[in-house]
């Protein structure tokens, strides 16, 4: 089984940080890649992520087409996984309460 899991982030660097830290804490019997879509290339929210410890493990993708988009992002994720083994996806949000 090879998990991935799906964050598409908007501006929310404390919900952004909690989300990450929480699945990187909490362990399951199968790991995970983490994949975060930033929405807003070039905001500095993303930081709270790639500037601290927690950005280990976590790969970050750029959105290219129809920025400011959650449904795109995932969309952008899936292309970036397309083809690399992965049985699971699972999505979640960083800026939706």
């Amino acid at each position: 089984m090879k998990i991935a899991i799906a964050i598409p982030h908007g501006h929310t660097p404390k919900w952004t940080q909690t989300l990450v830290h929480s699945l990187q804490q909490r362990k399951n019997n199968e790991g995970a890649d983490i994949f975060m879509a930033c929405t807003w290339p070039g905001h500095p929210s993303i930081r709270a992520v790639t500037e601290t410890a927690l950005g280990s493990g976590v790969t970050v993708i750029d959105c290219e087409r129809r920025k400011h988009s959650h449904a795109t992002a995932l969309e952008e994720i899936l292309e970036h996984i397309a083809y690399k083994g992965y049985t699971h996806l699972f999505c979640t949000e960083t800026d939706c309460r």
